[in-house]
């Protein structure tokens, strides 16, 4: 397998691998998958920076609903042997923990990804609703 068909998979199991997290409400999961500097951009909410204010986002996020998606990698560039992209869209079901009720969900995600200590992690992600 050459060096870039390795790192694809990589980064696929990577946003995998966040996908998986995010449907198990792991917060401490997801957070393993974030560089120490990243940034996460939200629709609707301010800048979070660094994986230390990022995990208690998550932690407050999976408090409040409980997700169930599937990813569908759009694509994944590699632009050098230290950082790549990857777009992809999420669709499937949001529960709202306090009152119960589900709702449809879906998002357009961009990650950028960073290669820190020989692993993928996630070191920019935003996304926004397709929800009309």
């Amino acid at each position: 397998m050459s060096s870039q068909s390795s790192d694809h998979k990589e980064i696929n199991d990577l946003l995998q691998s966040y996908r998986n997290a995010l449907v198990k409400s792991s917060a401490d999961e997801v957070i393993k998958l974030y560089t120490s500097d990243a940034l996460l951009m939200a629709q609707g909410f301010p800048i979070v920076s660094s994986s230390k204010d990022i995990l208690p986002w998550y932690e407050n996020c999976f408090k409040a609903i409980t997700l169930d998606v599937v990813f569908e990698v759009k694509e994944i560039v590699i632009v050098s042997k230290e950082y790549a992209f990857a777009t992809t869209t999420s669709a499937g079901t949001q529960k709202d923990n306090a009152s119960g009720k589900v709702t449809n969900e879906g998002n357009h995600e961009l990650f950028v990804i960073q290669k820190v200590d020989g692993a993928w992690k996630l070191a920019r992600y935003c996304f926004s609703t397709t929800k009309q």
